[in-house]
């Protein structure tokens, strides 16, 4: 605030004084035309190099020390702060108590120092190991801050920086560098976290419009230096450059990203190789550089399990297709249920929610390119059962990583099913819920008795999902598998996960049922 209040002061007020050590935006005419606050003035002007407006203000408290000070019109200065060196200050200009100005420092218009801001125009030096630091000479470039700047509480300005025009410096920042005009600056060291007079999510498109720019630019470098004798090569969690399937598949998908192949690809040569991974039994994908050790079984394989996205999508990529089903998936409710239950959710949570990252994404092959039974609906009733109703998470924090475990497997598992199938209903913690309904209502079991839970328990709560979030006009249900027909919208799987309920729609594989011609099968292949 830099307002005068008109409130007289024709005498002397020790509580009214006392006000304006805090609040010194209180200040009167009077206060600033008071004998007493003259005399600090012409005091300072003497002992300090001081140049004070006319309607300057500085509190009885504060504490000048400078060889050089200016003051301009109606700033002010609060008790208990701290101003020492060679400092100016423009027009409208604050500093609040408990700031401390140091070293060379110039100001210009309608700049705002909160509380506890440290403005340091000067460093020790410190370079040579051998003196002591407090016998090295003092360095000083000098802190520029332009007009209209406002420096949030505990903020830190060190030696050397400019600050633009209009900047904002939030709380508790450590500013090391210089800050842009207009520039929103955050953090330990403040970095620019947007800019005024911008919207944050305008903001955010450009910087992503900015990061597409530089990731074109720069990807086939990026590839090419991981490139040897042909293959493509990187160093795995434990720093070792190892062969893997998953290094080309990765080259395919950073290319594709931006409409292209990598360098020197045969399309048809590199299909071949990548379908040929595909066991034909089990429909996962053992890598050849580094297979399942002796007894192991496929499935408990992390690599085996992971090339079900790594080489599928890559093939789907190419334009082809996974040639086998993936049987390994296609379990029973018990016996797949056994396999959820046996995963690492107390140690390893993020291993566990890639498993199932990559089961569901197994099934979403399944039921695009072949048939799929009802694993599916166990699959999602599980998670529904499983998933913790505070957190939103599966899986347990480690005493030496907390949540960083559960975090990521809720990344992985949610990316494999809900993400993958289009499904609504996965509850963000606290009981916040994500979609028309939760989780266990929305993925209701057809026609049968998952875990002892009676369809009946859904079918009242199915009721109430909005028409709009069971089918749309033209277009097919989220968790349709007839992505080949018209009308299809996402990728998933077949009828057994829809909601619209239509008859003869309850059957797993609406694929089979729309060219049976079963009632409710629409050739088109929308559900709704």
């Amino acid at each position: 605030m830099t307002s005068l209040s008109t409130k007289p002061s024709d005498q002397f007020d020790p509580e009214h004084e006392a006000r304006l050590q805090f609040l010194t935006w209180d200040r009167t005419p009077a206060d600033i035309d008071s004998p007493a606050h003259r005399a600090r003035l012409a005091r300072w002007t003497a002992v300090a190099g001081a140049t004070f407006h006319p309607t300057a203000y500085v509190a009885a408290e504060a504490a000048i020390f400078t060889t050089h000070l200016v003051l301009g019109a109606d700033s002010w200065i609060a008790g208990d702060a701290l101003v020492r060196g060679d400092v100016e200050f423009g027009a409208h200009c604050t500093v609040n108590r408990y700031a401390m100005i140091s070293g060379k420092v110039r100001c210009g218009d309608g700049v705002r120092i909160a509380s506890h801001v440290s403005i340091v125009g000067f460093n020790h030096g410190f370079d040579d190991p051998s003196v002591p630091i407090h016998m090295q000479k003092h360095e000083s470039l000098g802190i520029t801050i332009g007009d209209d700047v406002w420096i949030g509480a505990n903020a830190v300005v060190l030696d050397g920086v400019n600050v633009g025009k209009g900047a904002v410096i939030a709380a508790g920042a450590v500013v090391s560098k210089d800050v842009p005009d207009l520039a929103i600056v955050g953090g330990v060291p403040a970095k620019v976290v947007r800019y005024r007079g911008q919207s944050s999510r305008r903001d955010t498109a450009g910087a992503l419009m900015r990061l597409g720019e530089a990731a074109a630019a720069q990807w086939p470098e990026i590839l090419a230096r991981f490139r040897e004798d042909g293959e493509y090569v990187s160093r795995e969690a434990d720093g070792t450059v190892r062969r893997s399937a998953r290094h080309l598949n990765d080259a395919i998908e950073i290319a594709a990203g931006f409409g292209a192949l990598p360098e020197g690809l045969d399309v048809a040569v590199t299909l071949e190789q990548l379908q040929a991974l595909q066991d034909p039994v089990t429909g996962l994908f053992p890598d050849p550089h580094q297979p399942p050790a002796a007894g192991q079984a496929q499935r408990d394989n992390g690599l085996a399990l992971y090339n079900v996205l790594s080489v599928g999508y890559a093939i789907e990529v190419l334009g082809g297709q996974t040639p086998h089903r993936v049987s390994a998936v296609e379990l029973g409710a018990r016996a797949l249920c056994d396999w959820l239950d046996s995963l690492s959710w107390r140690e390893r949570a993020w291993g566990a929610g890639a498993a199932v990252d990559a089961i569901g994404t197994a099934l979403y092959f399944n039921a695009r390119y072949f048939e799929t039974g009802r694993a599916r609906e166990t699959l999602f009733g599980w998670l529904a059962l499983k998933q913790d109703r505070v957190t939103g998470l599966w899986g347990s924090p480690t005493p030496a990583e907390g949540l960083l475990q559960p975090v990521n497997g809720f990344y992985r598992l949610t990316r494999g099913t809900y993400a993958q199938f289009g499904a609504a209903g996965a509850q963000c913690g606290a009981g916040n819920r994500l979609g028309a309904a939760q989780l266990s209502q929305s993925w209701r079991v057809f026609g049968t008795d998952l875990y002892g839970l009676q369809p009946a328990r859904y079918r009242a709560s199915i009721a109430a999902v909005p028409q709009a979030d069971r089918s749309s006009p033209g277009r097919g249900r989220g968790d349709c598998a007839c992505r080949d027909r018209p009308g299809r919208r996402a990728l998933g799987g077949g009828c057994g996960l829809c909601l619209c309920r239509r008859p003869g729609n309850e059957l797993a594989g609406h694929r089979d049922v729309a060219e049976r011609g079963a009632p409710g099968g629409r050739a088109a292949g929308n559900c709704g």
